[in-house]
């Protein structure tokens, strides 16, 4: 479970309301060990210091836990780290080149569509 600050909300099909400025829970598909990463398929923890646009939904089985849509499309890097715009955001996969190629191309479609 990921603490994440929410700094704008540009779609809110739920009934909870969603402010800007407020902190949600977000499970990931990921977690930390002693000194380790565990992670399913090859899905990276979210940065402390970059910024995401989430796709979520609230998980069925715990409440105020929202969950990443389709684990890997749903965590978009939005191409700034620290607030400072990266040229070539990392897709944070760590999977098949072929997968890494598919996933920036949908994460830029993403960042066109919503990040204007």
């Amino acid at each position: 479970m990921s603490n994440f600050a929410i700094s704008e909300v540009l779609k809110n099909e739920t009934d909870s309301a969603l402010n800007n400025s407020d902190t949600m829970i977000v499970q990931e598909n990921a977690a930390t060990g002693k000194d380790m990463i565990y992670s399913t398929m090859g899905y990276q923890l979210m940065n402390n210091d970059e910024e995401y646009l989430l796709f979520l939904r609230p998980s069925k089985t715990e409440p105020g836990v929202n969950v990443i849509q389709g684990v890997y499309f749903g965590k978009v890097p939005t191409a700034k780290v620290n607030g400072l715009v990266d040229s070539i955001p990392d897709v944070q996969f760590q999977g098949s080149e072929e997968t890494q190629e598919k996933l920036q191309i949908i994460f830029e479609e993403a960042r066109a569509a919503y990040l204007k």
